[in-house]
């Protein structure tokens, strides 16, 4: 048993069948350790250690070991990563557990609150994270691309990915590449992503900017990084998002820069001289997109004014 234990302890508490062979547990033996209640069976070929606590990590990875060459991905693979937004203890409206996802070439079974992405996954793109086999970011961002509905939370993904260093845009499209295929539909979205992006949507472009773009979207033509001249041409400013028609500028305030005196001091300086050719200038901040209706009231005002 203490052989057993070793790989139990890398594997959030659990064995398979195999490992408790190698480890001279053979299957009378193993039926008495599980009369005995010295492990118990949590899946097909797949044992738990008594006391080892179960935990959502130890879901997964049962599912892993169960699967055989299997990999845990999409949301599951997010949240492994520790990206912005993914957790393996998401709940959904309900307040019940969403499924964890794996892809898995395995057939025939399947696993309580487990999604099986029934595919074969490439070696390639298998990492480990917190000891569980887990799809690397860029395929994650792949396979994320499938499922996320929402286009502002998943290009904030990809950009956390870059920002960190986790993948580059050309290890993206390599991957991309080497899984291209019918069927594939998390690679189209992801390429075409990448192919909109600007020299200003970088990965160090703050999922901030990114939110407050999409709430001006529906409200007009808004122009990004917009600059303004005086009548000789002259640079001015360059405020975050403008309405060149109405001379209306909005700032976003996301309290990451601009500290200190002199920042303080610019900051005035230049409100000034946009002002003082008749520009209107919104803030906006963090704040304002948990309930942005009072900033929208503002800036429809404005518009109307």
């Amino acid at each position: 048993m203490d052989l057993l234990r070793e790989f139990a302890a890398e594997q959030h508490g659990l064995v398979t069948r195999e490992q408790c062979l190698a480890c001279g547990l053979y299957p009378g033996a193993l039926v008495r350790a599980i009369e005995r209640e010295e492990i118990e069976r949590v899946l097909p070929d797949v044992y738990r250690l008594t006391g080892a606590p179960p935990s959502r990590h130890q879901d997964l990875m049962a599912a892993c070991l169960w699967s055989g060459s299997g990999a845990a991905s999409h949301r599951s693979a997010a949240a492994l990563h520790g990206l912005k937004g993914y957790d393996l203890n998401a709940r959904d409206a309900q307040g019940v557990l969403e499924p964890l996802q794996i892809i898995a070439p395995k057939r025939g079974l399947s696993v309580p609150q487990v999604q099986v992405y029934r595919r074969v996954p490439n070696p390639q793109f298998v990492m480990q994270a917190e000891g569980i086999p887990v799809m690397n970011p860029a395929m994650t961002l792949i396979n994320l691309a499938e499922v996320e509905p929402d286009p502002v939370v998943f290009e904030n993904t990809v950009d956390e990915v870059m920002r960190r260093n986790f993948a580059s845009e050309m290890q993206l499209r390599w991957a991309m590449a080497k899984i291209a295929g019918p069927g594939r539909r998390g690679v189209g979205r992801l390429a075409r992503l990448l192919d909109d992006r600007g020299p200003k949507d970088g990965p160090s472009a703050s999922a901030f900017q990114k939110s407050v773009r999409a709430l001006l979207a529906p409200e007009g033509d808004f122009v990004e990084e917009y600059e303004i001249r005086d009548v000789r041409g002259r640079l001015i400013a360059v405020v975050d998002f403008a309405y060149p028609p109405l001379r209306l500028g909005v700032e976003g305030d996301g309290f990451e820069f601009h500290g200190g005196r002199q920042g303080w001091w610019h900051d005035l300086r230049r409100r000034n001289a946009i002002t003082a050719r008749h520009w209107t200038l919104l803030h906006i901040t963090p704040d304002d997109l948990a309930d942005p209706r009072p900033f929208l009231s503002s800036l429809r005002a404005a518009m109307a004014a």
